[in-house]
């Protein structure tokens, strides 16, 4: 049998790997549809009346007038903010929902944790992620929505400059109500597992498409139930006020 210490030092290794797997995963995933990201954020961080030039011509129709006027690669505008966000993001999320899984799994006593436990892992889990990652995707937005083609470390100085460091939190609320998210999506994932459990006997025995069926179904979920809350993100973010009371106006 394992003694006590190396199972609590395999359970810690878990976390390790998930922590490693999640931001790999993360920056494999931006690399490939980062551009439809750049996209989604210009257009959630539009006035008024942006949003009504947009609606005349249609989104497609936008699409094309950015790269006519800016070309292919501005669409790869915080690409690299974008990736250190993932490998920050993920990489704190997934060490966080392991290590506290873990540790609710042995101090229940319990090789699976309820839908209320797991809600409350991920929770935590986001919030942490949430917090650290802020002042990355903040900076990200700032990246995506220039005019310009400013380096990041200019980006930098001028918000330190007119906004000072409290402007890297900008969105830090909505960020954290956007925690259910990863609730809606891991615990709708946890819940079809368990299905796929019973009929494949083991999670080694589960195959590749019956997974990323399951990911697929809690993702879509989580994002239709938090888009809005990503869209008023985004727009404080973009805002180059001092004051997140403008958030009504820019609504």
């Amino acid at each position: 049998m394992q003694s006590a210490d190396f199972r609590k030092f395999e359970r810690l290794y878990e976390a390790f790997i998930d922590s490693f797997s999640g931001a790999a995963g993360g920056v494999i995933a931006s690399l490939i549809f980062y551009p439809i990201e750049n996209f989604r954020t210009r257009v959630q961080a539009m006035d008024k009346s942006d949003q009504k030039g947009v609606k005349k011509l249609k989104l497609i129709e936008y699409l094309r007038q950015i790269l006519d006027s800016e070309g292919y690669t501005s669409l790869y505008k915080g690409l690299k903010v974008a990736l250190i966000g993932n490998i920050f993001s993920y990489g704190i999320y997934f060490w966080w929902y392991r290590f506290l899984k873990n540790y609710f799994a042995l101090m229940l006593k319990k090789n699976q944790l309820s839908s209320i436990e797991m809600t409350a892992v991920t929770t935590l889990a986001g919030s942490i992620s949430s917090v650290f990652s802020n002042p990355i995707w903040m900076l990200n937005t700032r990246m995506a929505i220039q005019k310009s083609k400013k380096s990041v470390f200019v980006v930098i100085k001028e918000i330190l400059d007119t906004e000072g460091i409290s402007a890297f939190f900008k969105g830090v609320l909505p960020n954290l109500i956007l925690v259910i998210n990863p609730i809606i999506n891991f615990v709708v994932y946890e819940y079809l597992k368990v299905f796929a459990l019973n009929k494949y006997g083991s999670e080694r025995k589960i195959p590749f498409s019956a997974i990323f069926a399951m990911s697929s179904v809690g993702k879509i979920l989580a994002t239709f139930a938090t888009y809005p809350i990503l869209t008023i993100r985004v727009k404080l973010q973009a805002d180059k006020s001092n004051s997140e009371n403008k958030i009504v106006n820019l609504l």
